[in-house]
């Protein structure tokens, strides 16, 4: 894999879903990337299970992010993606 940098990129999971998803615009060589994963803004009152991670199902063409609970009706929470390849 060569060297390169996504730049800020964002997931947002809203309302009852416990799970999001990157696609990247090419096919990776491998799933062995890293995946930073920061929440940086929130829309109603998400319960903060939903600002952590649980699991990242990584493939050579994106992954699925899973968070510990869902963020509720009306609310949701947004996460910069930082992918150094």
């Amino acid at each position: 894999m060569s060297q390169s940098d996504l730049g800020a990129q964002v997931i947002i999971i809203a309302d009852l879903n416990t799970t999001g998803s990157f696609t990247f615009d090419a096919a990776q060589d491998s799933i062995n990337y890293p995946v930073l994963l920061t929440p940086i803004q929130s829309k109603g009152s998400p319960p903060i299970a939903a600002f952590i991670p649980v699991d990242i199902a990584k493939t050579t063409s994106g992954f699925v992010v899973t968070i510990g609970a869902a963020p509720g009706l009306g609310n949701s929470v947004t996460f910069e993606l930082g992918i150094t390849f």
